[in-house]
């Protein structure tokens, strides 16, 4: 597969693995240094993960150990992450083109899971304002609806507390630019 693509191809789709999860993590600043490095930690925790599944397509476990391989160049990657849901809308049109339809959507969703994973890393909510802690209940009841409609994953409350607002909002913009359900 990589055979086939230009140079900007290439390093549009081994960045985003490393991206995704860091547009996630700089969504919120609510958890301050502390939860910045737990979802740095956790981001390179995930794409060693991704990196070693053998369970995976050959394709998609070549493009995130590649992604952990040039790690040393991560820091250059920070830069203009407000790009990063268009990055994934022409990553989703450049794998379509040269890998299968469900290698693709495999390459989408594991985008997705690696962004989820670093929303999770570190709680940022606190519990204590009733009004708050019952808005943020209905947000829950509502986002589980939501997911059995579309047949996705329903998360924990503990879980959903997790995952702030602003990281929900940077999610389901990757999940827009990946074409996932949102």
């Amino acid at each position: 597969m990589f055979e086939s693509l230009n140079i900007d191809e290439k390093r549009l789709i081994v960045q985003l693995p490393y991206r995704v999860g860091l547009y996630v993590s700089e969504s919120d600043k609510s958890g301050g240094d502390e939860s910045d490095e737990q979802e740095a930690q956790v981001l390179s925790n995930i794409i060693r993960g991704f990196a070693e599944d053998v369970m995976g397509a050959e394709s998609i476990q070549h493009i995130i150990s590649t992604t952990l391989m040039l790690k040393d160049q991560w820091a250059d990657w920070q830069a203009n992450l407000d790009n990063v849901p268009g990055e994934c809308e022409k990553a989703v049109s450049v794998m379509e083109e040269h890998v299968s339809r469900k290698d693709a959507k495999a390459f989408a969703t594991q985008l997705y899971e690696i962004g989820e994973a670093v929303a999770l890393a570190f709680q940022e909510y606190e519990e204590g304002n009733k009004l708050q802690d019952f808005m943020l209940m209905l947000s829950y009841k509502s986002d589980q609806a939501r997911a059995k409609r579309l047949g996705l994953r329903e998360r924990s409350f503990e879980e959903f507390k997790s995952i702030s607002a602003d990281e929900r909002e940077a999610l389901k913009k990757i999940a827009q630019g990946l074409h996932l359900p949102t």
